[in-house]
């Protein structure tokens, strides 16, 4: 994987601020292999959440990691 133990850890640590701890994060795409050339971070985020509350989270995440 092609992240370091800092940015795994605060991409979990901000998903559990933003959705909560019961639910799923997963990484996929060209990061998990560590053969492939830069990228971006790709994330499914598995929840129980409403829609809109979702959302909402999800905007949240990305000002957070944008920092």
């Amino acid at each position: 994987m092609r992240l370091s133990e800092f940015q795994g850890d605060t991409i979990r640590e901000v998903f559990k601020q933003c959705v909560g701890e019961h639910d799923e994060l997963y990484l996929f795409g060209s990061r998990v292999d560590n053969h492939a050339k830069g990228s971006d971070i790709d994330l499914f985020l598995q929840t129980s959440l409403s829609q809109d509350a979702a959302f909402r989270a999800k905007l949240k995440m990305q000002g957070l990691l944008q920092r």
